[in-house]
């Protein structure tokens, strides 16, 4: 009388990442994360992770019911608030929390976008080249120097919009539930609400509106640094170039896998809107959108 997903790895997949994601649904649910999660079903002999023929790794988790924030349409302000709230609660949620597992290198981590600049060669034109010449120069520019600087924990790194769920459709939309924890890892706390930004700006009239909007959510239950709001936005731009990036290798080594290319056309369209905006106004506006001085 109840619903399930089933969850396969691919295989060989490292049973630590697993592990790490076990952490995390524990951690949350001692925490009282005030948000839906998948909770995980033991089999009749106590396991949680079963291990299948050629690595494969199953696991059987409670399903969490609601409509993905992706098919919502439109995404009002409410929902871009509370999409900037949840993400908030995850980072605050995660904040003190720490695995072995989370410790890893990953192509989805937008402090690494500089290490896919190999893959330009796969983009199709020379205005795509251009672009991610622009946003790789900027990360390089505005963001390496201080990395060093940012504050650092275990992010949920995948706040897009197929992962974040509202069990009720009112006009006031809040989003309730939060699935696939798989992308979770330790990096710069900033990313989390930058990657949230880059998938709530997509097919916006006006993105920039859009991303402080959920900003100032985000910063009303988990503030923000001054230093924080100046690298906000090529962070953005890195996590859209990942996407970009690896939406091309993945054409150029699976032809015929579609879901390799979900984002790929919306986030091309909305590094172009971003191209037009002065970096500099940007960070103006995210400040001014967290309570600090605009300039």
């Amino acid at each position: 009388d109840n619903s399930y997903s089933l969850k396969f790895s691919r295989p060989n997949v490292e049973k630590i990442e697993w592990d790490f994601q076990e952490a995390i649904f524990d951690h949350l649910s001692n925490f009282n994360f005030p948000f839906s999660i998948p909770k995980l079903i033991s089999s009749l002999n106590g396991e949680k992770v079963t291990q299948l023929e050629k690595g494969v790794l199953m696991r059987v988790q409670s399903w969490v019911p609601g409509e993905m924030l992706g098919d919502v349409k439109p995404q009002n302000s409410s929902l871009l608030k509370s999409w900037g709230s949840t993400v908030a609660h995850l980072t605050k949620a995660l904040n003190n929390f720490d695995h072995p597992g989370a410790h890893r290198s990953y192509k989805w981590d937008p402090s690494r976008t500089l290490e896919l600049k190999e893959l330009e060669k796969y983009f199709r034109t020379q205005e795509e080249k251009d672009i991610g010449q622009y946003f790789w120069h900027l990360f390089q520019k505005d963001v390496e120097p201080i990395k060093q600087d940012l504050r650092r924990g275990v992010n949920y790194n995948d706040a897009h919009q197929h992962n974040l769920l509202l069990s009720t459709i009112h006009e006031n939309l809040s989003i309730d539930g939060v699935i696939d924890f798989g992308d979770a890892l330790y990096t710069h706390t900033v990313n989390d609400v930058a990657i949230a930004c880059a998938y709530a700006c997509m097919d916006k009239i006006d993105p920039l509106y859009a991303a402080s909007v959920l900003v100032r959510a985000y910063h009303e239950v988990f503030p923000l640094t001054k230093q924080e709001c100046e690298v906000l936005f090529p962070l953005i731009g890195a996590r859209l170039m990942i996407t970009v990036s690896n939406a091309a290798w993945g054409r150029h080594k699976e032809p015929n896998n579609e879901y390799l290319s979900i984002s790929e056309k919306q986030a091309w369209d909305l590094l172009k809107k971003l191209k037009a905006i002065s970096p500099q106004y940007a960070a103006c506006v995210f400040r001014k959108a967290c309570g600090y001085d605009s300039v």
